[in-house]
């Protein structure tokens, strides 16, 4: 179910850039690494624009177009302008577009055709920012929901199809990926590495093995999802990878989503619980970190 904030008194489309912002992602590349990696865990969730911002309402539901397509979406929380161009971490850049962290979402892409049929005014993709009808609301709302139903499902079933050769493996430090240095950071994670760390979890929420609230019907056993405890998002911090099975935990579906969308105050003890479990096989693996300085990327 799609969560808002606030009213909807307005649904604009914003484009990106697939080869000056991605480097010629696929849409996969950007939903996970971008919008689940990145954008969810920046402060205030700011998207950065290099060129022309948005003219909007606080509230108003923005759909993520890549590719030709609707790829996801989030509400607008505020909206910032500068005088001057600015530069940081994610590149040189106009202002940027502030959203609430617990409205965005990725989904199944939405083609053209789909909006159309919701909305007749619109009639095709383009590199500027349209309107779609908020009398639609309630239709686009239903699709998005649609949508990520599917998205949700195909996502897990590829991690947790994914064939593990070998099941054993060692606690050492590995070697980073390689990042494609754009306007954002994309870190790429294995799916193999995240089903092997599950697999050697018995497939139980770590948190707490009693957590069984279904069995998933790809692998028969209960269901559980992947969650790396030092965010991949601040791989440039680490010399070593992130992406090993000692970096990532298995979860039930609740546990992991009150990680990610829960007040601090609210998740700190499950935290403390994933840290203590964690410390010493992520030393091992040559990522040195404190309880404290994780907390940090968790705000």
């Amino acid at each position: 179910m799609f969560i808002l904030n606030k009213k909807v008194e307005e649904i604009r489309i914003i484009p990106m850039s697939r080869s000056d912002e991605f480097d010629n992602q696929t849409i996969e590349e950007v939903q996970q690494q971008y919008f689940l990696n990145d954008l969810v865990y920046r402060q205030d969730c700011k998207y950065y624009y290099r060129k022309s911002g948005i003219n909007s309402i606080k509230g108003s539901l923005i759909l993520f177009q890549y590719d030709n397509k609707i790829i996801a979406s989030a509400q607008l929380k505020s909206i910032e302008k500068y005088d001057e161009i600015q530069s940081g971490q994610y590149g040189e850049y106009r202002g940027a577009i502030a959203f609430y962290d617990e409205t965005i979402q990725v989904f199944t892409p939405i083609e053209v055709d789909e909006l159309k049929s919701i909305d007749p005014k619109f009639k095709k993709f383009s590199q500027t920012k349209q309107f779609i009808d908020v009398n639609n609301l309630k239709q686009i709302i239903d699709l998005l929901n649609y949508k990520k139903k599917q998205y949700d499902m195909t996502y897990q079933e590829k991690v947790l199809a994914a064939i593990v050769d070998e099941k054993n493996f060692k606690d050492i430090p590995k070697d980073k990926s390689k990042i494609c240095k754009n306007s954002i950071n994309q870190w790429p994670r294995d799916p193999v590495i995240a089903k092997r760390a599950l697999i050697n979890a018995n497939f139980k929420c770590t948190i707490d093995c009693t957590h069984e609230h279904f069995k998933s019907k790809v692998t028969g056993e209960n269901y559980v999802e992947s969650h790396h405890l030092i965010p991949m998002c601040y791989q440039e911090n680490f010399d070593n990878s992130l992406d090993v099975e000692a970096n990532i935990v298995g979860l039930c579906v609740v546990c992991h989503k009150k990680l990610h969308h829960a007040e601090l105050n609210e998740k700190k003890d499950m935290l403390y619980t994933l840290f203590n479990q964690r410390e010493e096989r992520l030393k091992k693996c040559g990522l040195i970190i404190s309880f404290d300085e994780l907390v940090e990327l968790y705000k």
